[in-house]
């Protein structure tokens, strides 16, 4: 392997990596559109770099939100009545 090749897979692992811990701490911090907006501008950015990890990691966020959001707005509606 080239060191030009190895030395872009470190630097695509280490962004991986960087967004993957910004999104840990967004999700974190319940801002779970912020998550998911970084995991989505590294997909645009890096459209072949971890492809499969991202695409999961995308659709895993997108159904947490969604269950989310109808759980608070169950609650919601509970507490209302």
């Amino acid at each position: 392997m080239s060191r030009r090749l190895r030395s872009q897979r470190r630097a695509d692992k280490a962004s991986f990596d960087e967004v993957c811990s910004s999104a840990a701490t967004a999700f974190g911090e319940r801002r779970f559109d912020d998550a998911l907006a970084a995991y989505q501008a590294y997909q645009a950015a890096h459209p072949d770099s971890h492809k499969e990890q991202i695409e999961v990691k995308i659709s895993a966020l997108q159904s947490y939100i969604t269950d989310h959001v109808e759980q608070s707005k169950f609650f919601e509606k509970q507490e209302t009545n």
